[in-house]
């Protein structure tokens, strides 16, 4: 199988109206290089708002990706909480995030994108999160990483951390039968490692540019025993905007930020991994945005209207 990953699309437009079609050509190229799956690791939106889950649930249905065999989506913090674009929001942003639903949020996500969820495990027909799908050989584990709301312990609603109910029913997940001989490959919005110093990414907002150093991911210790404990493969992530992999603590990771925001405008990051039962090949393919265009521009197709 060949995963095309990508994260952190920041889909906005009222703020980013260029975002969305850049998310069309990442998908036209994918395609093209033939991707049979699709792995998207939260911040799929900006302000957290339907208009925008809408327009990107119209770009899957375009594309042939509203199927639970072509795409697998996790959630992330601004998914719940939205965001901010002008710096003086800022002030209005703690109001915004206490008024959140937060359980209401992640069943909403999970609505937004039904066709996805389909085929996959939960412990429970209550949970959004943790779940499991099993593609083949491949055991694709969803994770929900964004914290709770608080004023004092995530004041920016940007940082993670996996509780420890969410824990109890990952180990009991991953302990079904039916994952038993898969390659298990986790989803999970929060990174656990920086992959160096970086510049601001181009046009990233005032409060993005908080979030990285704010954003990070609490209690990941006992998260990464658990990965150990049951033999994931790999841990797909996203949230720092970059784009690359490392492993720590004999584990391998792959950061899918960059895709849109990564300090270049006029390229993209595209993370292709390929699975095989032998070997998983990690790679970080840069694209040109001219050259994204020309390709879309040649195998363009028309919208398909959802009724």
């Amino acid at each position: 199988m060949k995963i095309a990953h990508l994260s952190d699309l920041h889909i906005c437009q009222k703020s980013r109206p260029k975002n969305l079609e850049k998310v069309r050509m990442l998908f036209e190229y994918a395609l093209n290089k033939k991707a049979d799956h699709f792995v998207i690791t939260g911040d799929i939106v900006h302000l957290g708002e339907a208009e925008d889950f809408n327009a990107f649930r119209q770009a899957l249905n375009e594309f042939d990706l509203l199927d639970s065999n072509r795409t697998t989506l996790v959630i992330g913090n601004h998914d719940i909480f939205g965001g901010v674009y002008l710096a003086e929001d800022i002030l209005t942003f703690p109001q915004k995030c206490m008024a959140v639903d937060y359980q209401k949020k992640l069943l909403e996500f999970k609505n937004f994108f039904f066709e996805t969820y389909e085929n996959t495990l939960f412990q429970s027909a209550d949970d959004t999160y943790p779940f499991a799908k099993i593609i083949g050989d491949i055991a694709f584990i969803g994770i929900n990483s964004t914290r709770p709301y608080s004023r004092f312990k995530n004041p920016f609603a940007s940082k993670g951390m996996v509780d420890d109910a969410q824990i109890k029913k990952m180990n009991r997940l991953l302990s079904r039968r039916e994952l038993t001989g898969k390659i298990k490959i986790a989803l999970i919005h929060h990174h656990f490692q920086k992959l160096g110093k970086k510049k601001p990414a181009f046009g990233s907002s005032f409060l993005i540019n908080l979030e990285s150093i704010g954003g990070k991911l609490k209690k990941k210790k006992r998260l990464l025993n658990v990965f150990r404990r049951h033999k994931i493969n790999l841990v797909l992530h996203g949230h720092e905007h970059q784009s690359g992999h490392y492993q720590s603590k004999n584990l391998r990771f792959m950061n899918g930020g960059g895709s849109i925001d990564n300090n270049e405008p006029d390229r993209f990051k595209l993370n292709f991994i390929k699975v095989n039962p032998s070997k998983i090949q990690c790679k970080v393919k840069t694209i040109a945005y001219k050259d994204a265009f020309e390709e879309r521009a040649v195998h363009v197709r028309e919208p398909v209207m959802i009724s």
